[in-house]
């Protein structure tokens, strides 16, 4: 964490923390995230498949949450351990969530038939 002299109110919050993120480093993330953005849009117009859309579209999610994280939630500043945890949780959950939408693409068909068969 960076040192800063603490200015405690009354409630005992302290206000003297400021950002110490450079401009650059803030503009060159802000630019980072929109190339990516237009990444994910420009992908959309290709089919590689439904895995692999899917995995593509997630690992950009990944390294656009990382960068957010990293930089505009200063865990770059922080102790190395909090930028680990929340990175593999990042990780985990797009793991997840990828398997999850996997699987379901998988019984779409069964979801769709109606099990139960009326008889006249």
């Amino acid at each position: 964490m960076a040192h800063h002299e603490p200015k405690v109110d009354e409630y005992g919050f302290d206000h003297s923390y400021n950002h110490p993120l450079p401009y650059t480093e803030m503009f060159l993330t802000f630019v980072a995230l929109m190339v990516l953005t237009f990444i994910t849009v420009g992908v959309t117009t290709y089919d590689f498949g439904y895995v692999m859309n899917l995995v593509v579209a997630m690992t950009i999610a990944f390294i656009k949450a990382s960068l957010v994280a990293w930089y505009f939630m200063h865990l770059k500043e922080d102790a190395p351990l909090n930028g680990i945890i929340l990175i593999s949780s990042l990780l985990f959950v797009t793991l997840f969530i990828t398997f999850t939408l996997m699987d379901t693409n998988a019984y779409a068909y069964f979801l769709e038939t109606p099990s139960i068969v009326s008889t006249p």
